[in-house]
């Protein structure tokens, strides 16, 4: 706890500490007259070797001579010359010596006295001060101490929760022959961005530096979030001052990371300081409009992200406000295009903007959004905006060479990319870098290429429910419990009950008690499916494709699920719609599309656009028509 400490509580100590300074010259006086100076005049008094030579040669010889007194210019002696004053405390002090010398039997007592006087002093006066200000000091240093140590733990947590890339999943990658990581830091590069200017195009690195508030856009896949995310690692590990491993390999290890994400901050971010990086899925604030605490402001919010997400465990809203007052922080608002409605994301644009407006200088504010979920909202707030660019043929060869070093087949990506030159419509989508990627997983696990991106994601839901590079046992135990196509149907029906509510993440108890019980009920007796629990469904599909992950609690404390990509939730809601078909027909499945697309375009547009695509000729001929009605309606 800390201690307060009044201004008259200070005086009254710096009073004391004063008379106790003038005390202990009287009292230093009195013991040098009655212990040292008689040894001095008489050396018999006392061992030699306590006794200064030149002490002794003094009293041996008698006083000195006395010189002749110098004149000055003006014709005085020293004696006639003016000398100053000596200060009332002095004169004072030596007129009590003189008097206590005529009497010397008043020394021991007049010792004992003012010695007991000056403990009794110390005591009650100046030691509680003391006392209260090395406990201030105590406290302040200790706060130091454990404001680093939360710090430190905060950036580990950053660290910890960016540091792999998830698109490949863990559950593939880890078994292929060189056993290669996914560590964001081997994948990520520098995309390209187009400002509002004429030929304004850069690095999107070096934009950084030129504006402290920026709304990045892009398509999906283009590369947003893993952005954002790269930049949490790199401030997070720039800001750690020392390895927080024991292990002295690891140590090492991290050091090394640390030294290079200074230098890329300094070098390629253009950046003289390491901020404080606070990344905030805003699709976690998706119902802010709806809640009784209007004028709560935006920094709760965030603090309840930074909770539930686990980088900020036992609450600590000092260090956020701190870093915020100090002018430290980055604050990377992921998903701007995820609110959901119009109105929310009207409503999160005007907090956000205020909440930048407010803040002190040198805080740094970066927004990312689909381009068709932004509508210059964040412009009347000083937002740049930027557009990130297609993949180049040099940013397309440098992302294919990564994955598959990572891969541990680097002799594969020279196939790939003599593929990618022979094929004008696979280019096309590899210049995305989320398809590139996965069409490096179905190039690394089918040995083809699909030319139409529906396909793509077809194949790469396959491969990551289907285990395919996971021992023959360990498959079998997964299909054992659900097999892979009764798993696919699953996510196929989450995903359109997901994006039918307009959500992003659910918490764990409404998808396992409502959603997928509900599933499960439509299974037949007969199916093995029906014999499961919704907490054992849930498992099996978080376990063996990882498309269904975690992400951490909500603001009341609830785990919530979520697909690790809205393209995943959007391409298995559309897969769904279409088998769906095959039962209701295309006509109903159109008309319900229509109708769920009135309610918000931005977020139905691209499930119609992968639902259209795996129609015949005949039926998108169809579709388009009556789609093109309902626009022109």
């Amino acid at each position: 706890m800390q201690r307060s400490h009044t201004l008259s509580e200070r005086r009254l100590v710096w009073v004391g500490v004063l008379v106790l300074l003038w005390m202990s010259v009287i009292l230093v006086k009195l013991v040098y007259l009655y212990t040292i100076r008689p040894h001095i005049d008489d050396p018999s008094l006392a061992p030699a070797a306590l006794i200064p030579q030149y002490m002794r040669d003094l009293s041996q010889s008698g006083r000195p001579s006395q010189a002749p007194k110098p004149i000055d210019s003006g014709g005085r002696s020293e004696a006639q010359r003016e000398v100053p004053a000596a200060p009332p405390t002095l004169v004072f002090s030596d007129r009590f010596l003189a008097w206590v010398r005529a009497d010397p039997r008043l020394a021991a007592p007049l010792l004992t006295a003012l010695g007991a006087f000056l403990v009794g002093l110390c005591n009650a006066l100046i030691w509680p001060g003391m006392r209260n200000l090395i406990g201030y000091i105590w406290d302040r240093l200790l706060a130091a101490v454990g404001r680093r140590t939360l710090e430190n733990d905060y950036l580990d947590s950053v660290i910890r929760q960016n540091r792999l890339l998830p698109l490949l999943p863990t559950t593939l990658v880890p078994v292929t022959a060189n056993g290669a990581c996914q560590e964001l830091d081997d994948l990520y590069i520098s995309l390209s961005v187009a400002g509002t200017g004429k030929n304004e195009i850069a690095s999107l690195d070096a934009a950084l530096s030129n504006h402290p508030r920026i709304v990045i856009l892009g398509d999906p896949g283009s590369g947003k979030t893993t952005t954002l995310r790269f930049l949490s690692l790199a401030f997070a590990r720039a800001r750690r001052k020392r390895p927080g491993s024991r292990q002295t390999e690891a140590r090492a290890a991290e050091r090394t990371l640390i030294k290079a994400a200074r230098v890329r901050v300094a070098q390629e971010f253009g950046l003289s300081d390491y901020p404080f990086p606070v990344f905030v899925y805003l699709n976690r604030l998706r119902d802010i409009i709806s809640r009784d605490h209007p004028s709560r402001p935006l920094q709760d919010y965030i603090l309840d992200e930074c909770q539930g997400s686990g980088v900020l465990r036992g609450g600590a809203p000092g260090l956020l406000d701190r870093k915020l007052r100090a002018g430290q922080c980055v604050f990377l608002f992921d998903a701007f295009d995820e609110l959901g409605t119009a109105e929310a994301r009207d409503r999160v644009a005007e907090l956000v903007g205020e909440f930048a407006g407010s803040a002190p200088p040198g805080n740094r504010f970066i927004v990312t959004s689909r381009i068709v979920g932004y509508k210059n909202q964040l412009a009347a707030h000083g937002f740049h905006v930027l557009t990130i660019e297609p993949l180049s043929p040099v940013l397309v060869r440098e992302l294919t060479r990564k994955w598959y070093n990572a891969l541990g087949e680097p002799a594969l990506a020279d196939q790939l990319l003599d593929a990618l030159k022979s094929r004008p419509r696979i280019y096309e989508l590899a210049v995305n870098p989320m398809l590139l990627s996965i069409i490096v997983l179905v190039q690394y696990v089918r040995h083809m290429i699909p030319e139409r991106r529906h396909v793509l994601y077809k194949e790469c839901v396959e491969i990551l429910v289907e285990r395919r590079f996971a021992p023959v046992r360990v498959q079998d135990a997964y299909n054992a419990v659900l097999p892979a196509d009764d798993a696919i149907m699953m996510l196929q029906k989450i995903a359109i009950a997901l994006h039918s509510r307009g959500l992003r993440e659910i918490r764990r108890g409404d998808l396992t008690g409502g959603v997928i019980s509900d599933l499960i009920s439509h299974f037949g007796h007969f199916s093995h499916v029906a014999s499961l629990t919704a907490q054992e469904v849930l498992q099996n599909i978080e376990e063996r494709s990882q498309l269904l992950t975690e992400r951490g609690i909500d603001e009341h404390g609830y785990p919530v699920i979520a697909f690790s990509h809205l393209t995943f939730q959007e391409f298995l809601a559309s897969r769904g719609f279409f088998e769906r078909a095959f039962s209701q027909g295309h006509e109903a499945i159109t008309t319900e599309l229509l109708e769920l697309y009135a309610l918000d375009p931005d977020w139905w547009e691209e499930v119609i656009l992968l639902y259209a695509a795996q129609l015949s000729s005949e039926q998108q001929e169809a579709f388009f028509s009556r789609f093109g009605g309902f626009l022109q309606g």
